[in-house]
């Protein structure tokens, strides 16, 4: 029988970074199940266990900043927006 459920510490990173917490749990319990004694693989499933518990502590830092700089941008624009309306009503 072909076991259709891939499990990896790839896949499970993958997950991870998406923000996919439990199916990255999912992958790299899978994956352990394979290789108990994988400290790579312990690790791993320990710290998306904590995500999962702690989801304040788990922001990434480099999405936010992009959306802060989008913020800024849309800041930006509206204010050149009303100062172009105001100029146009004179």
């Amino acid at each position: 029988m072909i076991d259709n459920n891939i499990n990896t510490l790839e896949l499970g990173r993958i997950y991870e970074e998406q923000g996919y917490l439990k199916k990255a749990a999912a992958h790299f319990s899978g994956a352990l199940k394979k290789d108990p004694g994988n400290l790579i693989l312990i690790e791993a499933l320990d710290r998306v266990n904590t995500r999962k518990t702690n989801p304040t502590d788990s922001i990434d830092r480099s999405s936010l900043s992009g959306i802060i700089e989008q913020w800024v941008h849309l800041v930006i624009l509206r204010q050149r927006a009303a100062r172009l309306l105001h100029t146009s009503e004179r």
